[in-house]
């Protein structure tokens, strides 16, 4: 069958990059916002216009046609090449030069050999220098890197170029590569712009504002729409407010309001539903969980938290969902608590405890890249000079591990995001005044994978 002659387009692309590092269907779809069955049929449509049958073949296409990205990107840019080692160290940089040779389909058995039997020792490379690390951070905390790659690697913490304006307790998302940042408390109250990175570059642009100003809010991104819901208005009361933000077209709407007015809640995006977590409603702590369902525009009431809590992070890890930290309505809290929400219509309990963190901390910044969850910032007001260093878990790990020192104070109530193999830390209140950093943080290196050409291995086998 022909090489279809239609293009590849952006979100083909970026599926299949992800295709070519490993990624299955779920963390795709986990990182790009997406249902499984919407990234099943991209790969139909991908397998298609590419004429491959298989992931292995898709990958080889990727490598031969310079789609996956073969050095590190500088700080900032966004790169869809993170590999799913599930360590906050996945791969390590190397230097080698990638031939990409024409197809030839005789030799395509022997390479498929070669690619798999690389991938298997990175992975194991991988593999054993994390174990090794979570050995050692019993003794020694800090996550180093081994000495014979420490040349090759730059530092992992970088200042960006200050953000536009002084930021707190702001919605942000990234959309297409941009990162937008909504609301928040600002020195001048509360706030209602959006900000909007262009890629690649370190300048925003503002956007259409949004109509109500709050702060204290978090954002999720469904299908190609942002949904910020709640919040702290001006008077400093909750609102129950949904406010959906179409990017494409620089327009706001409504949804259906929440069932109680709240803020400083925690919300994610799974498998296409909204999932809020407790938060404050002007009165008391809830413990309130609620999924809202974007096709029928409804909040439905889920099992609830055991117990009411505020400023804590929620992450998507694997099929769960993260509860990390927060306050409840007797203090600071280092629980961590995993719900599983397809365990709700199975009629199962849905919360299981999970590795607490080692301190008890409150409005720190949470994310996961390639299955590994960072937590970074927050405070303890009962402790207020405790050192709360960045953290990593991993999915194959039952215990936390400090990352390297950031340098900085992180401060509370930042926004954290994933672009490519970075983590971009913005914001932030720090010593009670909202905060313009930005950094990142380079949570994972790519591959480059020498291949033999086709010239080369025929001389090879004469």
């Amino acid at each position: 069958m022909a090489q279809s002659q239609e293009p590849l387009s952006e979100r083909e692309t970026e599926i299949l990059r992800l295709v070519a590092t490993g990624a299955s269907n779920k963390e795709i779809a986990t990182r790009l916002m997406i249902s499984p069955n919407t990234v099943k049929v991209h790969l139909r449509n991908i397998f298609a216009k590419i004429n491959v049958v298989s992931r292995t073949e898709a990958t080889l296409y990727a490598l031969r046609h310079g789609i996956v990205t073969q050095e590190i990107s500088p700080p900032g840019t966004p790169d869809v090449t993170s590999p799913s080692s599930g360590s906050p160290l996945s791969l390590i940089e190397t230097h080698a030069p990638v031939a990409k040779p024409e197809p030839a389909r005789k030799h395509e058995p022997a390479i498929r050999w070669i690619i798999t039997g690389v991938f298997l020792v990175i992975v194991l490379a991988a593999a054993y220098f994390f174990m090794g690390s979570s050995l050692r951070s019993q003794s020694q905390p800090t996550l180093a890197s081994p000495p014979w790659i420490m040349a090759t690697v730059p530092p992992r913490w970088q200042r960006q170029p200050a953000l536009p304006a002084r930021l707190s307790a702001m919605a942000a998302v990234t959309y297409e590569g941009r990162i937008y940042l909504i609301g928040g408390a600002t020195d001048n109250g509360v706030s209602r712009e959006v900000w909007v990175s262009s890629p690649n570059t370190n300048q925003w642009s503002q956007r259409t504002p949004k109509p109500t100003a709050v702060s204290a809010i978090q954002a999720a991104m469904l299908g190609e729409r942002i949904f910020v819901p709640g919040g702290l208005t001006t008077s400093g009361s909750p609102t129950p407010l949904l406010e959906i933000y179409n990017p494409r077209a620089d327009r706001w709407d409504r949804g259906q309001p929440l069932p109680q007015p709240l803020a400083r809640y925690a919300l994610v995006a799974f498998e296409g539903n909204l999932y809020l977590f407790g938060g404050w409603n002007g009165t008391a702590i809830v413990s309130s969980v609620y999924r809202y369902n974007p096709e029928t525009d409804q909040w439905q009431e889920r099992t609830p938290l055991p117990e009411g809590r505020i400023l804590a992070g929620a992450v998507v890890q694997e099929g769960r969902i993260l509860i990390i930290g927060g306050e409840s309505p007797h203090g600071p809290l280092s629980s961590v608590l995993a719900y599983y929400p397809n365990r709700e219509d199975t009629g199962d309990i849905p919360w299981e405890e999970a590795p607490s963190l080692p301190e008890a901390r409150r409005g720190m910044a949470a994310t996961s890249i390639a299955s590994t969850v960072y937590v970074v910032g927050g405070d303890n007001p009962e402790n207020p000079t405790a050192s709360l260093p960045p953290l990593a878990l991993n999915p194959n790990s039952d215990s936390w591990i400090t990352l390297d020192s950031v340098g900085w104070e992180a401060g509370t109530q930042a926004a954290i995001l994933p672009v490519g193999n970075y983590l971009h830390i913005l914001g932030g209140m720090v010593q009670d005044v909202p905060s313009d950093r930005h950094v990142t943080y380079q949570a994972l290196y790519t591959v480059a994978i020498p291949l033999l050409s086709n010239d080369a291995q025929g001389e090879g086998e004469r």
